[in-house]
């Protein structure tokens, strides 16, 4: 095999790879307990947690430092980033006026996620930015880089001791 058919392959699997995965969900977050204020939030969050709540992971005690509070589009990790955006917007949009009253501590964003094998973006219409503008939340982005397979199998190529 060629270096030229090699690098096709490699792009063949950025192009088409199935670790690509965008979503977005909705969530507020404080340093403080929070649990008094989204009780008042007539929607179930996804997952839930508040400041000060004990957890045990791999048998260490820790302590919860931050308050989050997420609700989730409900779809699947295949449709577009826009999709899931829409259907956090329509989810809370219900509840606008109970949100802007949640005290200054209180941070409310939708907050989009992308891991992509490639560089990768989106755009949105002006119709759903003026949507989440009218919700007075942020719009956050957490962007992630997933590492090419071949490049990793390189990398530990050459950890393997080669015959003098």
């Amino acid at each position: 095999m060629s270096s030229q058919d090699r690098d096709f392959e490699c792009q063949d699997f950025a192009l088409h790879s199935t670790l690509d995965r965008q979503y977005a969900y909705f969530a507020i977050t404080s340093d403080e307990a929070i649990a008094s204020n989204v009780d008042l939030i007539p929607l179930e969050p996804s997952r839930y947690w508040n400041a000060g709540e004990k957890v045990i992971r791999a048998g260490r005690d820790y302590t919860r430092r931050g308050s989050r509070w997420v609700l989730e589009s409900g779809f699947d990790e295949s449709v577009g980033l826009e999709e899931h955006i829409q259907a956090v917007v329509e989810k809370i949009g219900s509840v606008s006026s109970l949100l802007k009253e949640l005290p200054e501590h209180c941070e409310s964003a939708i907050v989009c996620v992308s891991f992509s094998v490639q560089s990768s973006g989106f755009k949105l219409s002006p119709a759903l930015l003026k949507q989440i503008a009218d919700l007075d939340i942020y719009l956050e982005y957490d962007f992630y880089a997933n590492v090419d397979p071949h490049d990793e199998l390189a990398d530990l190529r050459s950890l393997i001791p080669r015959d003098k």
